[in-house]
């Protein structure tokens, strides 16, 4: 499996309550249960950290009831903010838009550059404008999954290589339990480009990427949607 970060919203300090289910029933949770968050309830972690420089998926981790029903504008706010850049991304996900049931993800429409060393504050909101009656929804954890799409492995591949490494990508994604078989060793050559500095470190705040253009056989080029552009250089090997 891909390495991604995996952060337990059970623990993280808020205003929710925590759901633990009954030993025996199918897992569908990581870590111990579920934060259970009802309209105006929050969770909240400071100075969480990430191990190398990169474009990172945000994935949330969640359950709700097949018989729930959301009033107009009620919404989860996740938001990341460096501590020390002063710069943050923000997303808004209406609830009447997440798929119903368990074992439920939900992915970041863009990815987000995030820098090793530096610290980063996690905030997940859950708000409601009218007032209505609102089903609870339970929080099992944020997962910040690397995109492959930029590692050398993917981009000096061919189609077929590619398309395995997204596939790979989408199970991490969805944190499945089985994965295809040829991901262990696609995904090793691709978590050791990212984790052990084949990839030199982005020189970039926290914004969304909107565009990458290939410049060379060393240079990428990435569009923020904050309009920053910022060259991103390969290490020759």
């Amino acid at each position: 499996m891909l390495d991604f970060v995996k952060f337990e919203v059970e623990d993280m300090d808020g205003t929710f309550t925590t759901m633990t289910p009954s030993e025996g029933q199918r897992i569908d949770f990581t870590g111990h249960g579920y934060a259970t968050l009802h309209p105006e309830q929050y969770a909240h972690i400071s100075d969480a950290e990430v191990l190398a420089s990169h474009l990172f998926h945000v994935v949330l981790r969640y359950s709700i009831a097949r018989s729930c029903t959301f009033g107009f504008g009620a919404k989860l706010v996740l938001s990341l903010r460096s501590t020390s850049l002063n710069d943050s991304v923000e997303f808004e996900v209406l609830a009447d838009e997440l798929q119903q049931g368990s074992r439920q993800a939900w992915r970041s429409p863009q990815t987000v550059a995030l820098l090793s060393g530096e610290m980063y504050n996690i905030s997940l909101i859950y708000n409601s404008t009218d007032g209505g009656d609102n089903c609870p929804i339970l929080v099992d954890a944020v997962v910040l999954i690397p995109d492959v799409s930029v590692t050398r492995v993917y981009t000096e591949s061919g189609r077929d290589i590619r398309d395995q490494l997204q596939s790979c990508e989408q199970a991490a994604l969805s944190l499945a339990e089985r994965e295809p078989d040829y991901c262990d060793q696609l995904v090793f050559s691709a978590s050791t480009e990212i984790y052990n500095g084949t990839l030199g470190k982005y020189p970039v705040l926290l914004s969304p990427i909107c565009s990458l253009k290939r410049m060379s056989d060393q240079v990428i080029q990435l569009h923020t949607c904050k309009h920053l552009v910022v060259y991103m250089e390969f290490a020759l090997q």
